[in-house]
């Protein structure tokens, strides 16, 4: 079980508690906040989250892309990515709608890298 985070903030309930996921939506969450994070920013642990990417504008930077985000949810094991499209946004950061599997659910998402 774990937080609800829901546009970067933790979810309240309407009495102001923390609203908790678990089960498939839980593990999506934790794959979306692995590739979202940079490869050592995380401060309780470095090797949480995804390398920089480099220049996605090519079809190799695409698939350059695609194995640093399957790399970074390797540890949680069991899980797939797979990555439809990435372009850049206008302040320069990824975004990449990406479809990400696990034994329980598949769900297509975009990401901000």
């Amino acid at each position: 079980m774990d937080v609800l985070i829901k546009d970067g903030d933790m979810c309240l309930d309407f009495t102001g508690n923390p609203v908790y996921t678990e089960g498939a939506k839980e593990l999506i969450q934790r794959m979306c906040i692995c590739i979202a994070t940079e490869k050592g920013s995380f401060i309780y642990d470095k090797d949480l989250g995804c390398h920089s990417v480099g220049d996605i504008s090519t079809p190799r930077g695409q698939k350059q892309l695609e194995a640093r985000l399957r790399e970074a949810i390797m540890p949680m094991g069991g899980v797939e990515l797979e990555l439809k499209e990435a372009t850049y946004t206008q302040d320069g950061r990824v975004l990449a709608a990406v479809t990400l599997r696990s034994p329980y659910e598949e769900v297509s998402t975009e990401v901000i890298i």
